[in-house]
């Protein structure tokens, strides 16, 4: 399935129909880390602390989210959702 095609479903599911699940992929590559950041405002200071070794995405139908977690330093960017 394409991110097109996934975001698509994640419209408003007909009655009866099951909601698109959530999507997420981890990705340990410094690299790509670094480009993620290069698009963000991310405080200067927190860029100091050292360079990013992974990143994760997170795409989910309203109401979704990730379960309780712990882990160590990180940036988190939210688009059209909040953090608790």
């Amino acid at each position: 399935m394409s991110l097109l095609e996934y975001l698509d479903g994640l419209k408003a599911p007909e009655d009866g129909v099951e909601s698109q699940g959530h999507l997420f992929r981890t990705q340990r590559d410094s690299e790509g880390a670094q480009k993620v950041l290069e698009d963000l405002d991310v405080p200067r200071p927190i860029l100091e602390l050292g360079d990013p070794s992974l990143y994760r995405f997170h795409l989910g139908p309203t109401l979704t989210g990730i379960l309780p977690h712990a882990h160590a330093a990180a940036i988190n960017a939210l688009a059209r959702v909040r953090k608790r």
